[in-house]
């Protein structure tokens, strides 16, 4: 069986299940990870590292820390690696058609949404103002402009009222992760 190559594109705590599961599928070779430079935190203003940061690290992983995943230096090693596609998972840069064209099976993002439903940067926060009944994930394929792509599969997630943004927000990535393989 031939693998899909991957290259996870990743930042938050949700698409550290996904790069966990990514990492693990006997389906799934993962050529490389990105994550957004590190920054400053704390009181004393640190440097530190993406959730997707941390994770690839405390896997023996090289994260690309990248401030422009459009910029020509970076594409040209992701076009180095030879991806099949790329994954996107909680990322925070728009990627241009340059990038999205590059993977032979295009770009592939996991949003944390009920796609058309809270389309940008805050789902979980939207789902949780808007108390719904329910939420989950959405892998789709990604296209010029933001959750614009069609949608391949939709992972529903039951709400009981009294969820906190951060516990969901695990939750998806667990409920993504448990679908990745599959799905890609």
């Amino acid at each position: 069986m031939e693998r899909l190559r991957i290259y996870f594109l990743g930042s938050g705590e949700i698409a550290v299940p996904v790069l966990r599961a990514c990492m693990v599928s006997p389906e799934l070779e993962l050529v490389g990870v990105g994550t957004q430079p590190d920054r400053a935190a704390g009181r004393r203003g640190r440097l530190s590292p993406t959730p997707v940061g941390r994770a690839a690290e405390s896997a023996g992983l090289t994260a690309d820390k990248t401030p422009d995943v459009n910029a020509t230096d970076f594409l040209e090693k992701l076009r180095s690696s030879a991806p099949d596609m790329v994954l996107v998972v909680s990322f925070g840069q728009l990627l241009r058609q340059a990038l999205l064209e590059l993977p032979r099976f295009g770009c592939v993002n996991v949003h944390a949404s009920l796609l058309p439903r809270y389309r940008g940067a805050s789902p979980i926060v939207q789902t949780l103002l808007h108390r719904d009944a329910k939420t989950g994930v959405c892998f789709m394929r990604m296209d010029k402009g933001l959750d614009m792509g069609a949608v391949y599969r939709t992972l529903e997630f039951p709400l009981h009222g009294d969820e906190y943004a951060d516990d969901l927000e695990q939750k998806l990535g667990e409920l993504a992760g448990s679908a990745v393989a599959e799905t890609l």
